[in-house]
């Protein structure tokens, strides 16, 4: 029979994968596309056309890109 300790790290260990999981499924999806144009993730403004070519997967703009490493 396990033991307090046994069923906490089991429960974290469990909190841990999920939250991985989310994770990894959110990294790499890039823009919303819509009519042939990418837009953002967070504002829905249009992404800079230049930026998607430098940065394909770029799933913000430039403007939501800084005020996220802000």
């Amino acid at each position: 029979m396990p033991d307090f300790c046994d069923l906490a790290s089991e429960t974290e260990a469990q909190h841990l994968a999920a939250a991985l999981s989310g994770a990894t499924a959110l990294a790499g999806r890039g823009p919303i596309w819509q009519g042939g144009k990418a837009y953002c993730r967070a504002c829905g403004e249009e992404i800079a056309e230049a930026r998607v070519k430098a940065v394909p997967k770029a799933e913000l703009c430039i403007d939501c890109a800084r005020g996220m490493e802000e």
